[in-house]
C-alpha cells in the first residue's frame, strides 16, 4: 500500500488503463483460440443413454463377423504353414536318402579304384629285375621275365599319349578334355606331369 501512496495520481490512473486494456486483449485472445480449436475438432453429438445402448446392438453383430472373420483367417493361416511344414519334412527325407546313395555309391567307388590300385604290381615285386649296372641283355631277359601290365595301366598310358598329341597339336585342356569324354582336371594333370618330366 506504501508503494500505492507515493505514485501520483495521473501516474496511477495511467498503470490503470495498461492493466485494463492488457486484460481486454487477453480475453479476447483467449476467446479466438477457444473458436479455432473448436472449429477445428469435427463436431460430434454425445448421444442420449437410449441412443448408445441402440449403437452398441447394432455394433456388436458387426463386431461378431470381424471375430468370426479372424478365426477363419488364422485357420487358413495355420493349415497353409502346416502344408509347408509338411512338404519341407518330405524334402529333408529325399534329401537325407539322396544323400545315403550318393554315399554308398562313393563308397563303392572307393572301393573298386583300391581293387585297381591293387591290382597293379609295383616294380619290385618282379622277379630278375636288372640292377643298373647290368648289360643290356639283361634287361631284355628281364623284360621278357616280367608278366603283362594290366590292361587299364595300357589304357591310361594310351590316353595319355593320345591327350599329349592333341596338346601338340595346339588345343586347350577343355577341348581335349571334351574330346575325349574325360575331366579337365584330370587332362590338366597329365599335361602337368609331362611338363614336370
Amino acid at each position: 500500500m506504501w508503494l500505492l501512496a507515493e505514485i501520483d495520481k495521473p501516474n496511477l490512473l495511467f498503470l490503470l488503463g495498461v492493466v485494463l486494456a492488457s486484460s481486454i486483449l487477453l480475453l479476447r485472445s483467449l476467446r479466438r483460440t477457444r473458436r479455432s480449436s473448436s472449429a477445428s475438432l469435427p463436431q460430434t453429438h454425445s448421444p442420449a443413454r437410449g441412443g448408445s445402448a441402440a449403437n452398441r446392438l447394432q455394433a456388436l453383430p458387426e463386431l461378431q463377423r470381424w471375430e468370426v472373420q479372424m478365426h477363419e483367417t488364422a485357420r487358413e493361416l495355420t493349415a497353409r504353414i502346416d502344408n509347408k511344414l509338411r512338404l519341407l519334412e518330405q524334402l529333408i527325407r529325399d534329401a537325407d536318402e539322396r544323400i545315403a546313395r550318393l554315399e554308398t555309391l562313393d563308397d563303392g567307388a572307393n572301393q573298386s579304384e583300391a581293387a585297381e590300385d591293387d591290382s597293379v604290381i609295383p616294380l619290385s615285386q618282379y622277379s630278375g629285375v636288372a640292377s643298373p649296372n647290368a648289360s643290356p641283355s639283361g634287361c631284355e631277359s628281364a623284360a621278357a621275365e616280367m608278366p603283362q601290365r594290366p590292361s587299364k595301366a595300357l589304357s591310361a598310358s594310351r590316353r595319355s599319349e593320345e591327350i599329349y598329341a592333341l596338346a601338340d597339336a595346339g588345343r586347350n585342356s577343355a577341348e581335349i578334355a571334351s574330346q575325349l569324354n574325360s575331366p579337365v582336371g584330370e587332362v590338366e594333370l597329365i599335361l602337368g606331369l609331362r611338363d614336370q618330366r
